[in-house]
């Protein structure tokens, strides 16, 4: 075997790596036939830098084997900071090319390996175009209304001022490598007051094979609809166009009105006196004149299609107080969970802190 037909057979290899792979999973099949022709592969080594922070970024990066580690430089100055590694199969580069920003983070790999490049033109193609989906605020509402949980990718101090009640808190630089708390049953909206970083949070749930959206409007805007909202409309997904049930006012009105037009006391049975031969009867006393009986028979047919109709409406208005109901009480496990999260990742950076001087007395001891 020639030794080029061993490399077209180790990249037909990792070819097929890369196609089965998590971030692969909302590609067409069209579309990956596609890729495979277009796509330039890369051979790298062992402590070659990929990219820096701050550099400008064109070129979204699979890889196809090998495992490369992210960092940044604190702007303030100071020690290096670990963001984490990756290994085949995963990507990195779309947070320039959805941001339109200057790279985020340095990528070096740590061993030798092999990269798939692609062209910002084909990631937008083959990758942002199907992977995501922005929502606005009524249909956020509405997902919200339906289980959907509020992922809110701002820095912990905005998110600490303000929120959605029952949202948690992963800022967009995190949630690549945020594994703990997603739910596959779920749908996610990425919050932010950036819809650009709102984009790349959702795009990064969705390589994790997770149904992720992004809300295109402000953290405060949603916060000041959701607050408007009355308990008497409800939002039904899923139609082709948005379909909204709302309870009307009018029914009140029209009940009262009905009942300023009824004699409270049971009108007696119409009773009729002998009268002339061919003459109509006379009305005994105490008998209500027949037509106040045709009024009333008119008025009880009127107020049974008005209860029939408050009934449809309450249960509609129940419904809705239900789905309220249930995004409370998520919203209340959720506040618990990311308690919990805080408390783990404490936990963590506090064993961290204390690795090396347990090392030092395991040393001297």
């Amino acid at each position: 075997m020639t030794t080029e037909a061993v490399r077209l057979s180790a990249t037909d290899v990792l070819m097929e790596q890369i196609m089965k792979s998590k971030s692969m999973s909302r590609v067409s099949k069209s579309a990956l036939r596609s890729l495979i022709s277009r796509i330039e592969m890369l051979q790298v080594g062992a402590g070659e830098t990929i990219y820096r922070q701050g550099e400008g970024g064109e070129t979204f990066y699979i890889i196809g084997a090998g495992k490369c580690r992210l960092f940044n430089y604190p702007s303030g100055g100071g020690a290096v900071v670990e963001l984490g590694s990756l290994g085949p199969g995963d990507t990195f580069g779309e947070d320039s090319l959805i941001r339109s920003t200057p790279r985020s983070f340095s990528v070096e790999m740590v061993t030798d390996g092999t990269l798939a490049c692609l062209s910002k033109e084909e990631f937008d193609k083959l990758f942002r175009e199907p992977m995501l989906k922005a929502v606005g605020i009524n249909e956020a509402k509405n997902l919200e209304a339906y289980g959907a949980s509020i992922i809110d990718v701002r820095a912990p101090s905005e998110f600490n001022r303000y929120a959605v009640g029952g949202s948690r808190n992963v800022p967009v630089n995190e949630v690549r490598r945020e594994r703990r708390g997603f739910d596959k049953q779920l749908t996610y909206i990425a919050v932010s007051d950036n819809e650009s970083d709102s984009a790349l949070a959702a795009f990064l749930l969705t390589q994790k094979g997770l149904e992720a959206r992004y809300l295109t409007a402000a953290v405060a805007d949603y916060m000041r609809a959701c607050a408007s909202d009355d308990l008497d409309t409800l939002h039904l997904p899923g139609a082709a166009t948005e379909t909204v049930i709302e309870i009307p006012e009018e029914y009140l009105s029209a009940t009262a009105s009905i009942a300023t037009n009824v004699n409270p006391n049971p009108l007696p049975a119409v009773a009729t006196a002998p009268g002339p031969e061919g003459a109509p009867g006379a009305v005994a006393a105490g008998a209500a004149p027949p037509g106040e009986v045709a009024a009333a028979d008119g008025v009880g047919a009127q107020m049974r299609e008005e209860f029939a109709r408050m009934l449809k409406e309450h249960d509609n208005e129940l419904q809705h107080e239900m789905h309220v109901m249930r995004v409370k009480i998520r919203g209340l496990l959720t506040q618990y969970q990311n308690r919990i999260f805080e408390l783990e990742r404490k936990v963590a950076e506090l064993q961290q802190a204390a690795a090396p001087s347990t090392a030092r007395a395991a040393a001297n001891g």
